[in-house]
C-alpha cells in the first residue's frame, strides 16, 4: 500500500529548479498543484536571475483575475540569505 500511494506522487525535488522541471511536466502539475476544486492551478512560473537564483511563482488563475482589480496587493516570499557562488 505504501509503495502504490508512493508511485502516485513524484520523488520530492531537492531544488526548486527541480521543482519548475517538475510542475511542468503535465503528468503531475495537475496533480500537485492544483487549487482544491481541482478548476485550476497554482503554478505560474518560473525564472532563474544572472546570480543564478532561482524563484517559482504560485498564483490561480481566478486570483490573477482577482489581483487585476485591487489597488493593493501584499504578497509573501521565501529568502535564502547570504552571498551565493
Amino acid at each position: 500500500m505504501y509503495r502504490a500511494r508512493m508511485d502516485s506522487f513524484p520523488p520530492c525535488p531537492q531544488t526548486l529548479e527541480d521543482l519548475s522541471r517538475l510542475l511542468l511536466q503535465e503528468q503531475w502539475r495537475n496533480k500537485i498543484s492544483c487549487t482544491v476544486d481541482k478548476d485550476d492551478n497554482l503554478y505560474c512560473g518560473s525564472t532563474t536571475a544572472s546570480d543564478g537564483s532561482h524563484s517559482v511563482a504560485f498564483i490561480s488563475e481566478r486570483m490573477r483575475r482577482f489581483t487585476s482589480s485591487v489597488d493593493i496587493l501584499q504578497s509573501d516570499g521565501t529568502f535564502r540569505g547570504g552571498i551565493h557562488s
